[in-house]
């Protein structure tokens, strides 16, 4: 039985040790980055739309923020010009994607 308590609790120490001993991944206080790449027209003839699309993103973000639920976040957004362009877009995209 003393035996049994004995091994019990030399294991218990052994979590308890590495627990501590192991990286953390988020040190505390340290808030998670996610990075927003969005692809729009910041030029040209459209650049309203693209400014539009822009704000409602950040409308989003001020919403999740007011509610708390991106409190252990921050969250970056980086705007990319496609200039309404297809080629541009699809350019930017696999940049994007590359990263």
């Amino acid at each position: 039985m003393k035996k049994t308590i004995s091994i019990i609790l030399i294991l218990l120490c052994l979590n308890v040790v590495v627990f501590f001993l192991m990286p953390q991944t988020a040190p505390l206080g340290k808030k998670n980055t996610i990075h927003i790449a969005v692809a729009v027209p910041m030029s040209g003839n459209d650049r309203m739309q693209g400014q539009e699309i822009l704000n409602s993103i950040r409308l989003f973000l001020d919403q999740l923020d007011s509610e708390g639920i991106s409190k252990d976040w921050k969250i970056e957004i980086t705007p990319y010009d496609d200039r309404q362009d297809r080629r541009t877009a699809l350019k930017i995209a696999s940049q994007i994607t590359e990263v």
